[in-house]
């Protein structure tokens, strides 16, 4: 037995493939971009404590993301599984969809992804340059 869709739902699916593309956040030295974005974003190799990240992102010329930052990447197309440390260091975020963390307060940035008040002490660290 064949499933069959109606045109106008697989026209939108086609549509909506088309348009959404993510990509993962490469490991640093690797940098995501995108044309029209302000910031290149990459993912540290191990883990960093909050002191050791600001040093690191520094080492590439860059800083600890800020969640505006991850927030202009993620509506471009960023997504990453893993949590990372950003320049709040009361938080951590991880760029996927918000899920269980949608209806805790403070918990979902601009409904789009998740960051928590609960940053590990160590843990991959989220660098941003400006790429404008």
């Amino acid at each position: 037995m064949w499933f069959r869709m109606k045109p106008i739902t697989a026209l939108f699916a086609i549509f909506a493939l088309m348009f959404t593309t993510t990509t993962a956040i490469p490991t640093c030295p690797q940098w995501f971009e995108k044309d029209e974005g302000l910031y290149g974003v990459c993912l540290s190799p191990k883990a960093l404590s909050y002191d050791e990240g600001w040093s690191y992102c520094c080492g590439l010329h860059a800083s600890l993301c800020s969640l505006a930052q991850l927030d202009e990447l993620y509506q471009l197309g960023a997504r990453d599984y893993r949590w990372g440390l950003i320049n709040d260091e009361s938080r951590d975020a991880r760029l996927t969809v918000c899920g269980q963390y949608l209806h805790t307060p403070g918990e979902c940035y601009n409904n789009n992804f998740p960051n928590t008040p609960r940053p590990a002490p160590k843990n991959e660290v989220y660098c941003c340059k400006m790429t404008k």
